[in-house]
């Protein structure tokens, strides 16, 4: 049943396939009983990371122009200075107090990590025709850029802070920082 809501989507409507995928993912849930998926959930899993997601990232580098890339890189500056700063400007401003300035810059840091979750949403975008190649280029350019900065930065920040982060999360550091407000 889950193939068949799945094929049906990508023959009828291909910016559906995923819909219709989800939606078989549903039913199959409602039919079939929990021992059952309790069971086929690791294999359905493995099949999906180890052999699908190779070929949607495939077709994902496809699609990126590397005219666009090379024709615009200012693009991708931008677009990389708009999410770091902003996820690091949010996390700094909201959570400096709770957190400390050092650590509430960690946190932002780390937030810019999820970029990468929106490919699905921007290929999707892709398809319908609402962005444009040189656009999606550019976004799929600055999170191939984006990953190794931001796994670097934030490894250092947390290797740096280690000590204050053990503080910061123990009883102990949360009674000493209650009696120095005190």
């Amino acid at each position: 049943m889950f193939f068949s809501f799945a094929a049906s989507g990508a023959l009828v409507y291909e910016t559906l396939a995923p819909v219709a995928s989800i939606m078989g993912g549903i039913v199959t849930q409602q039919v079939f009983p929990e021992k059952v998926l309790r069971e086929s959930r690791k294999s359905i899993g493995f099949l999906g990371n180890f052999f699908l997601s190779p070929f949607f990232f495939l077709g994902l580098g496809a699609s990126v122009s590397l005219a666009s890339i090379l024709a615009f890189p200012l693009l991708i500056v931008i677009i990389f200075l708009v999410s770091f700063s902003s996820r690091v400007s949010a996390s700094t401003l909201f959570f400096h107090k709770l957190l400390g300035l050092k650590y509430a810059f960690i946190m932002g840091i780390g937030l810019c990590t999820k970029f990468s979750t929106s490919i699905i949403a921007e290929t999707l975008l892709l398809n319908s025709g609402t962005i444009s190649t040189r656009l999606f280029s550019a976004m799929i350019a600055t999170y191939m850029v984006m990953k190794p900065v931001v796994a670097g930065a934030y490894s250092w920040g947390l290797s740096t802070a280690k000590n204050g982060i053990t503080k910061l999360f123990s009883v102990e550091g949360q009674v000493e920082g209650a009696r120095a407000q005190g």
